[in-house]
């Protein structure tokens, strides 16, 4: 009588294991996508609060907060260009002043919040920009962020070209010049 042992070969042990890891891989890639969708969907919300937050502000003063530097933004305030932020934060003053105002509970951090991802906050006050003329303070305003599941549309805002998703107010547009 001859013995057969049963079990796998090291042939089918690869091939089982080479299987699960490509159906690993193709679960993260699905798992990464759906993050950052969810990423971008919040940063719609969050500029939508700070929209709603903004005309409230309005309704109370008759104009918009204004700037707090050259760059009011989640990343914090530089003096020379909005490419090299420091903090994590908005910075003291403008658009700041919806939380200290009450108008909203806190004030929205970018998900990712790093040097491409954040939230910028831009008024127009006794100036053209962004297709709205204000002679004294801030009547129309843009805020901007950049969303990872689109690709850039640098119209949205030319102060900061690589922003993809606007949201304006008091007559601004998007696609116009800064």
């Amino acid at each position: 009588m001859s013995h057969r042992k049963h079990g796998f070969t090291l042939i089918e042990l690869l091939v089982v294991i080479a299987i699960i890891g490509l159906l690993a891989t193709i679960v993260m890639v699905s798992v990464n996508s759906a993050r950052a969708k969810a990423r971008d969907a919040r940063r719609k919300s969050d500029l939508k609060q700070l929209s709603t937050a903004l005309e409230m502000y309005y309704d109370k003063y008759g104009q918009y907060p204004g700037e707090a530097g050259w760059c009011d933004s989640s990343k914090g305030v530089t003096a020379a260009s909005c490419a090299g932020f420091v903090g994590n934060s908005w910075p003291a003053g403008g658009l700041i002043s919806l939380q200290t105002d009450g108008l909203i509970s806190a004030m929205p951090i970018d998900p990712t919040n790093d040097t491409d991802y954040y939230y910028s906050y831009e008024p127009v006050g006794g100036q053209t920009q962004f297709g709205a003329t204000c002679a004294g303070g801030p009547c129309a305003y843009m805020i901007s962020a950049k969303l990872e599941g689109s690709s850039p549309n640098p119209g949205c805002n030319n102060c900061l070209t690589d922003r993809n998703y606007c949201v304006t107010g008091g007559g601004a547009q998007s696609y116009s010049p800064c």
